[in-house]
């Protein structure tokens, strides 16, 4: 439960943070902007193969806990 919670308010804040303030923070040359710069490169070259395993692991988790439980 606390798997699916972390990633359901990460990605809240995410879209809070890109609808604040948009890309023009990601864009600068910091190590936030290299990993979106990496993030958005992996996302335009394999597409929603990307996305898929991005999201898969967290099926795998919630998967065995109720499987445990």
């Amino acid at each position: 439960m606390v798997t699916f919670a972390g990633g359901y308010l990460g990605d809240e804040l995410r879209f809070y943070l890109a609808r604040k303030y948009g890309e023009s923070w990601l864009n600068k040359a910091t190590k936030f902007g290299r990993l979106f710069r990496k993030a958005r490169a992996l996302a335009e070259r394999y597409g929603i193969v990307y996305i898929f395993i991005y999201r898969i692991q967290k099926v795998y988790v919630l998967s065995v806990l109720f499987l445990l439980v």
